[in-house]
């Protein structure tokens, strides 16, 4: 089994979650849990997101794991901080 399926699994998607995950974004399948996956998960967590939150956010919009940390992901959430928008209500 793929490193990123037994990593979906591990962080509490049921096995039909994972089934359309992959079919939304099958570029899933190719990302490195420990360059990737993990370090993106823990960003949301720092960001706000319970760990009951973020396999909602994966199952929801698996894409997110497609994009860069540093140059996407930070700056946005960066920029909703700036123009006022509150961590509770990002997160």
């Amino acid at each position: 089994m793929k490193p990123a399926v037994l990593w979906l699994a591990e962080v509490g998607l049921s096995n039909d979650l994972i089934a359309k995950v992959i079919a939304k974004y099958p570029s899933l399948l190719g990302c490195s849990v420990e360059e990737n996956l993990k370090p993106k998960a823990q960003w949301l967590s720092q960001v706000g997101l319970s760990n009951d939150h973020i396999p909602k956010v994966i199952a929801n919009m698996p894409q997110l794991f497609g994009y860069s940390l540093q140059e996407k992901m930070k700056p946005t959430v960066q920029w909703l901080l700036d123009i006022g928008i509150g961590q509770e209500k990002i997160a």
